[in-house]
């Protein structure tokens, strides 16, 4: 089996597991697709087909047993031809031309996964694969995390080679109990997107170099990122490639607890840049690396001396069982190895902030801050040399007790911000008063509103008034004209017949002739004219009725 296996290509070798059984290597055989007649063995569990050229995965249904599957540095389009293979336990289709994930529906066993090195956009399609553990998306073109929260087993994710911007959808799509995560070599450019990450209690390997966020830029201040990532990623235990060492762990710490570096958020990524250059530098001085590794190992003798006398402590008395810390990180360190006189005590302690777990000291996890400008009392006293063998057994249990109170009252207060009864009480009231204040606010713009809409009724009200009056206003001129043309009608009608009858009298008759010469009275009519004193004629009459209308 094994020298089937080291005919395969590097990148399949470094993650192909071969289970017990008979292989079949057709790799490099010039193939172009599989027979029809293609059948495989009952007893043969793997088949290889990698470095062929075969664009389409057929005839696979007359082999339902395989559980191995790889067919890597093919010409495939399309993967369903594997939807048959109910039994599949491996699959590795890499540097392939696949477009999407299809055809793993019906694999529920199926727990080892490689598709990278294709032309795959969106992560979908693997909800069904429960048992699935390992995930290779590694070298395609996705550029968001889809969602993963079925896959209950996944313990490792790469994502590497990608084109991610943003984690925003990690705390939705990836499951908490993801151990290894790769997102280097993509496109992520603001460093707080990775406080999306602290949902993955469980992540101890993460990757995220080559990504703009972490690279040198010339309009930027160097600094080391490594603190901050670990100060969100709270269980890590390698970085980049590189473990965490306990001074790196330290900074973290101090980083969570009392420096600002979590107090910026996404978009901020100029300012947090600023900001992790001066508590976290570059320091390519040997002389400035040399005291401050000093310093923190000062802080750290002084650590590991508390910690022995509080498991000292715990072993005389009534020990409580130990709280695991989520912030141990491994003891052996490529660039920071310990002394061989702590490396006894190194094993004893579980971690930077491992200790008993009591309501009375909640978490004492002698966590010191590092502070290097040496600015506050507490890390003025941790500057100080770690006191000697001889002094250290003059101190009592009970001054144990309180330096590890003091110095846990200077750390988060975790314990008594979610645990104490008050604190909890006070939180409560405080988010009551929010938002009775709230509801008192919304309750006046309420207010405000209706108000303006009440005033905004009667002013519609009073419009409609107004066009009806006008329109009754209108009606009744329209009447009047109507009325009017029709007197005037009337009155034409009956001056017409009498300038007919006698036209010589009317122009012998002078203006001021008297009463008997006058032409008949005509009938009366409701409209009347002013009268001027003299009798006139009908055509200085029509006259008049037209300046009167």
């Amino acid at each position: 089996i094994f020298n089937e296996i080291n005919t395969l290509p590097n990148h399949s070798i470094s993650f192909f597991f071969v289970l017990p059984g008979p292989v079949l290597d057709l790799s490099a055989r010039g193939m172009q697709k599989l027979d029809p007649s293609f059948m495989c063995s009952e007893d043969t569990h793997t088949l290889i087909l990698d470095r062929n050229n075969i664009m389409k995965l057929d005839h696979l249904e007359r082999s339902p047993g395989l559980q191995q599957l790889s067919v890597a540095g093919n010409r495939l389009v399309r993967m369903m031809g594997v939807s048959r293979l109910t039994e599949l336990r491996v699959l590795n289709l890499p540097n392939n031309s696949i477009g999407y994930i299809e055809g793993l529906r019906d694999l529920p066993h199926l727990k080892w996964l490689n598709l990278s090195g294709n032309n795959i956009k969106v992560i979908e399609q693997l909800n069904n694969c429960v048992a699935l553990q390992h995930l290779d998306l590694s070298d395609n073109n996705i550029n968001t995390v889809g969602d993963l929260t079925k896959l209950v087993a996944l313990k490792t994710l790469l994502l590497h080679g990608n084109s991610i911007t943003t984690l925003r959808t990690v705390p939705a799509h990836l499951p908490a109990h993801l151990s290894i995560l790769s997102l280097a070599e993509n496109e992520i450019r603001d460093l707080n997107e990775v406080s999306y990450l602290a949902p993955l209690h469980e992540l101890e390997q993460l990757s995220i170099m080559s990504n703009p966020c972490v690279m040198a830029m010339p309009s930027l201040p160097g600094f080391d990122y490594r603190p901050y990532i670990m100060s969100w990623c709270l269980s890590l235990k390698v970085l980049d490639g590189y473990v965490v060492s306990q001074k790196e762990g330290l900074k973290a710490e101090w980083l969570y607890s009392q420096g600002k570096g979590r107090l910026y958020r996404a978009g901020q990524h100029i300012q947090l840049v600023q900001y992790l250059a001066t508590v976290c530098p570059l320091t390519a001085s040997p002389a400035l690396e040399t005291a401050e590794d000093a310093k923190l190992e000062k802080i750290l003798s002084k650590q590991r001396f508390h910690q022995r006398q509080l498991l000292e402590e715990t072993r005389g008395g009534c020990p409580s069982p130990p709280r695991p810390t989520q912030l141990d990180v491994e003891k052996l360190s490529p660039s920071h190895a310990a002394p061989q006189g702590g490396a006894r005590e190194v094993e004893t302690v579980t971690g930077p902030a491992a200790a008993p777990s009591g309501p009375e000291a909640g978490m004492r996890a002698l966590t010191p801050q590092i502070d290097l400008e040496a600015s506050s009392d507490f890390g003025k006293a941790e500057m100080k040399e770690a006191p000697g063998q001889e002094e250290a057994g003059k101190f009592s249990v009970m001054e144990a007790d309180r330096a590890a109170a003091k110095i846990q009252s200077w750390w988060r207060g975790r314990y008594t911000r979610c645990c104490h009864p008050m604190a909890r009480e006070i939180r409560s009231e405080i988010r009551l008063r929010r938002m009775q204040d709230h509801i008192v606010f919304l309750s006046e713009k309420l207010d405000s509103v209706q108000k303006q809409y009440e005033e905004e009724r009667l002013q519609r009200l009073l419009q409609e008034e107004a066009v009806k009056f006008l329109w009754k206003e209108l009606q009744s001129m329209q009447q009047w004209k109507q009325s009017v043309e029709q007197q005037l009608a009337a009155i034409s009608q009956t001056v017409t017949p009498a300038q007919s009858s006698s036209p010589g009298l009317c122009k012998a008759v002078p203006p001021a002739a008297s009463s008997t010469t006058n032409p008949p009275n005509p009938p009366s009519t409701d409209v009347s004219f002013p009268d001027s004193g003299f009798q006139s004629t009908s055509d200085q009459q029509a006259a008049q009725e037209d300046s009167f209308l």
